[in-house]
């Protein structure tokens, strides 16, 4: 078992490295340490910190339900963080260096997209304050169970903030095509 979670940091590790260096040539000298240690930090210490506990309740309401596939409860969380990754990071993201000149504007298609997914943004960021608040966190706040109540508070007072204006703000800009000055190519 030492081996294999062994392995695992290793697999980490090797995975961080570049990511680093990626993340470290993505911006400006002057305003680097900002975007690199906020949304680093937010990543990982809220939504990869609360991952277990999050799956983790999600497997044993599952359970408890009596639910088929309960173990499976789990996976939704990370899942739905995935999809949302996947879907920033083609449309967003540029694969060529911040320093080098403009080679060509971005297609007016792309700009156009980008801007609609503004709009999808802020709908998402509304409908993440709402089910964060209106059907997890106080339900299960005033649920008078102490796993619920915990999951409550870590729902409203951590995840739902965060997430909601996360996409609150990368809608406005995705709208406003502040995105677009960056891009590249």
């Amino acid at each position: 078992m030492v081996l294999l979670i062994w392995l695992t940091v290793v697999m980490v590790y090797i995975s961080y490295g570049p990511l680093a260096a990626f993340l470290v040539e993505l911006f400006p000298l002057k305003i680097r340490y900002t975007p690199l240690s906020l949304p680093l930090h937010i990543g990982y210490g809220i939504f990869g910190g609360m991952s277990l506990v999050i799956a983790s309740y999600l497997t044993g309401k599952a359970n408890a339900a009596h639910t088929a596939d309960y173990y499976l409860a789990g996976l939704t969380y990370p899942i739905i963080l995935m999809s949302i990754s996947l879907v920033i990071g083609p449309l967003y993201l540029d694969n060529t260096w911040a320093e080098q000149p403009a080679v060509a504007s971005p297609s007016t298609t792309k700009k156009q997209v980008r801007k609609l997914f503004g709009i999808i943004w802020l709908l998402l960021g509304l409908a993440a304050a709402y089910v964060g608040v209106f059907e997890l966190g106080l339900p299960k706040i005033l649920s008078g169970k102490q796993d619920d109540l915990i999951f409550g508070i870590i729902v409203m007072v951590f995840i739902t903030p965060i997430a909601t204006i996360g996409l609150f703000l990368f809608g406005k800009y995705a709208l406003q095509g502040e995105y677009a000055e960056y891009d590249t190519g």
